[in-house]
């Protein structure tokens, strides 16, 4: 079967794009996550900073794994369980350079009409397997005092999926970053817990990546960091148009006002609680 395409849009030029040998060059995902590295790249401050960095737009942690184990990226956006989870599947370490500003909701299906934790009996969740959404899932049914046979986690890597599967009621409730939480509030779904800090994700690097590299990319991140902080989000509207394909204009009051941290290094004891908890999954 052959097929004729149109023109492409942004997102997938995005997509396409291959890295120089050059560059350092990192896989990041369409969330709000990824703002700091894609305002350095789009505002110039890498070049500012004196280093040539290709990000990889992909649309998944999974999706990310696989490029940084096959060589096709030099760094990623994970979570630390996740990212330890890699280091057990390729037998390699990575250098988890900076947390990131990671914020996931656990939001529910406006046609489920679950408003609490306590009436997810039943349900289905939407997480990545092995991630932080897995380990967020299992204090949500430890909060709503279920078991693992009350409330089901269920495997759905793309965001934009869950999204999709939540809004047409094929799923109860997901685990959702913005702009996805956004967009499934605003459609009428709940709230039911907010991952905060402890989703721990981080920018990790293969060990290759020169640590002098690494320190210039945190440099222009932080820069970049302050002037989202200064500007604030919705005056990147086109810059997530083209990365993410959503138009956040419509859900300003859900995405309300959101601050970026500086990279902070990655604590040794949140990476061992990580693989204490692989370990006993």
């Amino acid at each position: 079967m052959i097929g004729c395409g149109g023109n492409s849009t942004s997102k997938d030029k995005v997509e396409a794009a291959v890295c120089d040998s050059d560059a350092v060059c990192i896989a990041v995902q369409p969330t709000f996550e990824s703002m700091p590295l894609i305002v350095a790249e789009e505002s110039g401050i890498f070049d500012s900073c004196g280093i040539k960095v290709n990000l990889r737009l992909l649309n998944s942690q999974a999706d990310c794994d696989m490029a940084v184990a096959s060589g096709s990226a030099d760094g990623m956006i994970t979570d630390v369980v996740r990212g330890t989870f890699w280091e057990n599947e390729n037998k390699k370490k990575l250098n988890f350079a900076t947390y990131t500003n990671t914020h996931f909701m656990l939001v529910s299906s406006k046609k489920a009409r679950v408003k609490e934790l306590s009436q997810m009996t039943d349900k289905l969740i939407a997480v990545t397997r092995n991630s932080v959404t897995d380990v967020l899932a299992d204090s949500a049914i430890q909060r709503a005092g279920k078991t693992p046979e009350e409330m089901f986690k269920v495997q759905i890597n793309n965001q934009e999926i869950r999204l999709n599967m939540l809004l047409e009621n094929k799923m109860d409730a997901a685990f959702l970053q913005h702009p996805y939480a956004a967009e499934a509030i605003a459609k009428g779904g709940s709230v039911l817990m907010h991952g905060g800090k402890s989703c721990s994700g981080v920018v990790a690097f293969n060990t290759s990546v020169a640590q002098k590299d690494i320190d210039v990319i945190l440099k222009a991140y932080d820069e970049a960091c302050d002037t989202l902080n200064k500007n604030g989000i919705a005056h990147y509207a086109p810059v997530i148009e083209k990365y993410m394909r959503k138009d956040i204009r419509e859900w300003k009051k859900e995405i309300g006002k959101i601050k970026f941290r500086h990279s902070q290094p990655v604590s040794e004891d949140v990476r061992k609680k990580a693989g204490q908890w692989l370990e006993n999954n």
